[in-house]
């Protein structure tokens, strides 16, 4: 494969979002299957959760490594989840009329805690 196959680097996390981002960087292009369906197994547990937020963000900051103009990590700081998740909480709310939508910025700031966790443990051990 022209794109240099997958890096064995990365076998802990982005590896789908490294051999994408280099078959990109070579000039492959990709489509959308409607009809497509992809299976993934929802986490169990808070700690579960966490973790894969956790590595999506250690990958991320091996993605950035090579490629560093794709990943852009102040979008993913918690008081920026906090505001997203703030605007399309009263988005969402508007949208569905359901107040239940007002848990959306505690999603985001947990998500994107473990995500930030992820990526700064990683520059901490990569480097």
């Amino acid at each position: 494969m022209d794109a240099g196959g997958f890096d064995v680097r990365f076998r802990i996390a982005a590896e789908d979002a490294m051999i994408t981002r280099a078959m990109h960087e070579k000039g492959w292009s990709f489509a959308v299957n409607p009809d497509a369906w992809v299976y993934h197994a929802a986490r169990s547990s808070w700690k579960g959760l966490w973790k894969e937020y956790f590595w999506w963000g250690f990958g991320a900051f091996m993605v950035r490594e090579r490629f560093p103009h794709t990943v852009r990590p102040w979008r993913f700081y918690p008081p920026m989840a906090l505001a997203s998740g703030i605007v399309n909480a009263l988005r969402a709310a508007k949208y569905t009329g359901s107040a239940a939508s007002l848990i959306i910025p505690i999603h985001y700031l947990y998500k994107r805690t473990a995500w930030t966790y992820g990526y700064l443990k990683a520059r901490r051990s990569l480097r």
